[in-house]
């Protein structure tokens, strides 16, 4: 069944105030707590003085695609202008399906009830690129047309934009928006949504694997 989309046609336009994400240049440390840093998936980065974080980082984020299959991707000015899934991290206390819906009406504007899990993406540590252990939940958002209008968020005074820009992309073309692990990770979400009848996709950087048995 397909998610509720409750108020479509109802955004929000939100300034997102130190929401910064894996590799976004500029980000410096105080003397509080480190903030987390992860250079590869889609999970985001809070500043110290920012919202609760999470003993393990969980990322949320949406497959919401158009009537030919498209999906909607946005460009991130922090990575080199690539494009990525909508979402974002889970606050402390906060379940990782609002999370979703949150960080979607955050970046796009767009009201969307979370429907299904589709995958689950594990995100290891890696020393050499700074990458911190966590994990991506992707959830089904549903479909909209393919002229519904997308509203980024404003940069805070004195800060760049997070988001610079947003296409509803096809599988073929991703390749061409998006990077190799990020590729993999919606193809895989994108099959669940083709074939109702798989279960959620258990991956490690986008790569499926079989879980052990226990």
């Amino acid at each position: 069944m397909d998610p509720v989309v409750p108020g479509l046609a109802t955004r929000a336009r939100a300034t997102r105030r130190h929401r910064r994400r894996p590799g976004r240049p500029g980000f410096r440390r105080s003397g509080r707590a480190a903030p987390i840093t992860l250079t590869r998936g889609e999970v985001c980065i809070r500043t110290p003085t920012s919202r609760i974080r999470p003993a393990v980082v969980r990322g949320a984020l949406a497959i919401i695609r158009d009537e030919t299959g498209a999906v909607l991707m946005v460009q991130k000015s922090y990575k080199d202008g690539a494009f990525g899934l909508p979402g974002g991290c889970a606050d402390g206390d906060e379940a990782p399906h609002s999370a979703c819906a949150r960080e979607v009406r955050e970046e796009t504007g767009l009201i969307i009830t979370p429907g299904r899990l589709l995958a689950v993406d594990y995100v290891p540590r890696n020393e050499a690129t700074g990458a911190t252990e966590g994990l991506n939940l992707v959830y089904d958002l549903g479909t909209v047309p393919s002229d519904t209008k997308v509203v980024l968020p404003e940069a805070a005074p004195g800060e760049q934009p997070e988001l610079i820009g947003y296409r509803f992309v096809l599988l073929h073309q991703l390749g061409d928006v998006a990077g190799a692990h990020t590729e993999r990770r919606i193809r895989a979400a994108v099959a669940l949504l083709e074939d109702p009848s798989l279960h959620p996709a258990y991956l490690v950087e986008g790569r499926s694997v079989q879980a052990d048995a226990p």
